[in-house]
């Protein structure tokens, strides 16, 4: 085996590098100071082995490390998947509807959006298509350029069918009032409304909202329930207490008239981002865009600590309110404690309505729930009662309205409540 001959030690490799790093060339490329002969020839090897490095180019600097490309974001973000239809029209209010460049459209219980009343970056206001589903939970698809926004939404119904004292008020197919049962006075002499989209009904006074978002009142105005604002407008929704009236703006402000004695007609200060109002005896409810409410007047209309995330809220001689999963909770007075028990099956409820020691329950199959007082058999619903879309409960007495349009009045004993035979009423 043979051993590799040992060059110059690392001192002397240093004394060569250093001899020739110290002399000149003279002119011709000679050397100035001639070197001796063996430290020339050690030069001259060492610097041939280091040419091929000297020639070859510097080395490339690694390339700066771009950003990866990120995935698509969801440009749409729900502020609150609690999105309530304010007479026909529903806002939805979001986060970058128009980042994209291009418009979002959105789509309502399977049916799709064809009106926009406006698009901004953060809110998109439609009217709701007549064909659309209502009720808590109703499927919303958000779609824009890049992504899509799927949840679920409560759309609120409009209050086509009233029932108050002993008398009833419904909005016809044609946006016209109908008005039946004991009104204190001759009912068909009362005016006609048209135009109307809503309506509600107090003990002696009514109400009805007008595509225009004007309010329009009549028969008693003891109390001043029926002295509408000077100047009241763009509204989206009513609703009549005892004898005191609560209307809902458009910009979630609320507006309040009539009796006040327990304060139910002052709107607390500060009050806003409302979506729903209801007005009751004695007392008032607003349910904020948040899933939560707030009460003012007479007994206990505020819901016990930690209630949230409620969808839909009526008021009458106690309080009852429909939390987001479909179940129901009731708080506040009565003179009668099993109307603060809802019954066993009330867990798919989409609609409710309180009378005055009785509560009424729409379930999402169309069939309806009663429990309370039965002193006029109000809460004995009449067998076999279905395809119901819309309730509402009078003092002692109910209204039901179904998918064809018929309206259902019970009990038989309440005066006058029997709804005339000609009777088409609008759908909610």
């Amino acid at each position: 085996m043979h051993q590799a001959a040992d060059g110059p030690s690392p001192a002397e490799n240093r004394k060569i590098l250093d001899l020739g790093a110290s002399s000149g060339l003279g002119r011709g490329g000679r050397v100035a100071h001639p070197l001796p002969g063996w430290a020339l020839m050690r030069v001259s090897m060492l610097a041939l082995a280091l040419l091929p490095l000297a020639c070859q180019p510097p080395p490339k600097a690694a390339p700066e490390e771009l950003p990866k490309e990120q995935p698509a974001q969801t440009a749409i973000s729900a502020v609150s998947p609690f999105v309530v239809r304010h007479g026909d029209v529903l806002t939805i209010r979001g986060d970058g509807f128009l980042s994209s460049g291009s418009n979002a459209y959105a789509v309502i219980g399977g049916t799709e959006v064809v009106e926009y009343l406006s698009r901004t970056n953060t809110e998109l206001r439609v009217r709701v298509p007549r064909a659309a589903r209502v009720g808590p939970r109703i499927p919303l698809r958000v779609t824009y350029e890049g992504g899509e926004l799927e949840t679920t939404v409560n759309v609120a119904a409009l209050s086509v069918v009233a029932a108050g004292y002993y008398h009833n008020v419904a909005v016809r197919e044609d946006g016209s009032t109908a008005v039946w049962g004991s009104c204190l006075a001759d009912c068909a002499g009362l005016p006609v409304v048209t135009g109307v989209v809503a309506v509600a009904a107090g003990w002696h006074h009514d109400l009805a909202l007008k595509a225009d978002g004007t309010v329009v009142a009549w028969r008693s105005n003891a109390q001043g329930e029926y002295a509408v604002p000077a100047g009241l407008a763009d509204v989206v929704a009513i609703s009549a207490g005892n004898e005191h009236s609560l209307a809902l703006k458009s910009d979630g402000s609320v507006v309040g008239w009539g009796a006040n004695e327990s304060g139910q007609a002052t709107v607390p200060d500060g009050l806003a981002d409302v979506v729903a109002i209801s007005a009751g005896n004695g007392q008032s409810l607003a349910l904020k865009s948040d899933g939560s409410v707030v009460g003012w007047g007479a007994g206990r209309p505020t819901p016990p600590a930690g209630m949230s995330e409620l969808v839909s809220i009526a008021a009458g001689g106690h309080d009852l309110a429909i939390r987001a999963s479909g179940s129901l909770v009731v708080w506040g007075d009565s003179t009668y404690p099993q109307a603060q028990t809802p019954p066993s099956g009330s867990s798919d409820v989409k609609a409710i309505s309180v009378g005055s020691n009785h509560n009424l329950a729409l379930r999402l199959d169309g069939t309806v729930l009663a429990w309370g007082a039965d002193y006029d058999r109000q809460n004995t619903v009449p067998p076999g009662l279905a395809q119901v879309t819309a309730i509402s409960a009078g003092a002692n007495h109910n209204l039901a309205l179904k998918s064809d349009g018929s309206v259902v009045t019970w009990p038989e004993v309440s005066l006058g409540t029997q709804a005339p035979a000609d009777l088409l009423v609008r759908q909610p």
